[in-house]
């Protein structure tokens, strides 16, 4: 089965042999993102199956929303990198009962070759406009489902704007010291027509605070005994929309954790050894 990956401009890349991507030009899917690792993923076909391997990228690769190492790729299924969207296609039947052509090695720094734009066939006009019935039908479903859910409070601003990678995260700090821990927050990435973000916690023993980060972005956080200082430890992290991460101050080290996806590795669970903190 031939298959290809449509990102959000609706631009179609055939899969041929085995496809990197990642934000170094010498991959065959070049991505200008700056959360993406210079090799970031690696896209193949296998005896008219899929896959994707996760190449030890610093923000991992999401299939359908779930942080992967390597899984099968179906039809339909959505590769997040990054800030970067692809969605899974398989070729059209008219396609796949064409001669099949031999698969042709993509060289290092190549890009993969356009798909050939078929034909379109005659004698399909009911089945087109079924098609078109059918869209329209789905969109007014769809539109009257969400001002109803909007109506019940099921559907928030921030819910809509997580939907599109725009929406809140939120950083909660736990102080299980038994002294005063200062946490400085700052915005690395902040565009630059406007001021970066900053601010700071004061937490007394046992205290917790919860900080809301209004978009996504490159964050560094650093937690000291004396305000500004970070003499207790610092983390650089990238926080996506929707994220929940939670870091616990100990008299001996600071644990982080993401609640939203938990880390499944113990050292990840470390500030100073976490792949969460680059």
């Amino acid at each position: 089965m031939a298959f290809s990956l449509r990102d959000a401009q609706g631009r179609e890349v055939p899969v041929v042999g085995r496809l990197q991507v990642g934000r170094d030009p010498i991959n065959q899917i070049p991505i200008d993102d700056p959360l993406a690792s210079r090799v970031h993923a690696t896209i193949w076909e296998d005896g008219g199956t899929l896959f994707i391997r996760d190449e030890k990228s610093s923000n991992g690769t999401l299939v359908n929303g779930k942080r992967i190492q390597e899984t099968r790729l179906r039809p339909r299924d959505q590769i997040q990198i990054g800030n970067s969207v692809f969605q899974v296609a398989s070729a059209a039947a008219t396609q796949s009962a064409q001669p099949a052509q031999p698969a042709q090695p993509v060289q290092p720094g190549q890009p993969p070759a356009p798909a050939a734009v078929k034909p379109k066939g005659r004698g399909c006009g009911r089945w087109l406009l079924a098609g078109c019935l059918g869209l329209i039908l789905a969109g007014c479903a769809a539109g009257v489902g969400g001002y109803l859910a909007y109506r019940a409070g099921m559907l928030t601003p921030e819910s809509l704007l997580g939907l599109v990678g725009l929406g809140p995260a939120d950083i909660e700090v736990d102080n299980f010291r038994d002294d005063h821990v200062f946490v400085s927050i700052a915005q690395l990435d902040a565009p630059a027509d406007s001021a970066p973000l900053e601010t700071s916690l004061d937490l007394n023993a046992f205290d917790v605070r919860t900080y809301r980060v209004g978009q996504p972005g490159e964050f560094q956080i650093d937690f000291g005994t004396s305000n500004g200082a970070a003499d207790l430890g610092s983390c650089t992290l990238s926080v996506r929309s929707g994220d929940h991460f939670q870091f616990v101050t100990l008299p001996e080290r600071i644990v982080i954790n993401r609640v939203d996806d938990p880390v499944s590795v113990g050292t990840d669970l470390i500030v100073s050894s976490s792949s969460l903190c680059r």
